[in-house]
């Protein structure tokens, strides 16, 4: 059985992923600064691609363009059966603790 991963729907230099990796290996999704705009075949063709192993015990880190964000949900929902689960950030505990904080949220459209 493989580690789990957690796939990060963008790249952002500018957040701290790491305390993700408690959950599994990060994957980056999409490239940072990516938009999806009118055409979104070629964003919907890297999403299948990065996400075609996705799986039970992996996650999904949503960050960035809301589009992107609902293209990664939606495959990783079409590849296992309906099923996966997100990683929520926490704002008030990463304040008080100075450190990111995430909670895994299942969700299941079975």
């Amino acid at each position: 059985m493989r580690k789990p991963k957690v796939f990060i729907t963008q790249e952002d230099n500018r957040k701290n992923f790491l305390p993700a990796a408690e959950y599994g290996e990060l994957v980056f999704v999409l490239p940072a600064g990516d938009q999806v705009f009118m055409n979104s075949g070629p964003t919907i063709k890297a999403v299948r691609t990065a996400l075609r192993d996705f799986q039970d015990g992996d996650f999904i880190l949503p960050v960035g363009d809301p589009v992107g964000i609902g293209i990664v949900c939606t495959e990783a929902a079409r590849v296992n059966d309906g099923k996966y689960s997100q990683l929520k950030f926490d704002r008030q505990s990463s304040r008080s603790r100075g450190i990111p904080v995430y909670y895994p949220v299942p969700c299941n459209h079975a």
